[in-house]
């Protein structure tokens, strides 16, 4: 019998692992059945739900990581909160910078800058 079935961050964990695993094989499936029927146009209709069921299960992940390491790092609540705070600011600095970094890449192919002077640019 599990040690920490009454504990409240066990449940949040068991249910957000299983709304990710549940999503995230359920975009997989719709993907791959759209993709075996050879039809663009269906591929395209169902590519939306796809998308959605991978938001579903990234944001189901992310709160089975946060509320299996608070479960495991209660005794230690500065860690766990640290842990937490980490991973909840992360996806918001790749909201900020991913398009600054999509902006400088961009920029890089449109100026015809051969492979080796990109490699300097960023050594």
């Amino acid at each position: 019998m599990a040690v920490l079935i009454s504990k409240t961050t066990f449940k949040a964990f068991v249910i957000s692992d299983s709304m990710a695993m549940t999503s995230s094989i359920t975009a997989v499936v719709i993907v791959f059945w759209s993709s075996s029927r050879r039809d663009v146009e269906s591929f395209m209709d169902t590519l939306p739900f796809a998308i959605g069921f991978t938001w579903i299960s990234l944001i189901a992940m992310a709160i089975a990581f946060v509320s299996g390491l608070f479960m495991v790092l209660q005794k230690t609540l500065w860690l766990a909160t640290l842990v937490c705070v980490i991973r909840c600011v992360a996806p918001i600095f790749l909201y900020i910078f991913a398009p600054i970094f999509l902006l400088v890449l961009e920029r890089v192919k449109k100026s015809g800058t051969s492979h080796s002077q990109r490699q300097s640019i960023f050594a």
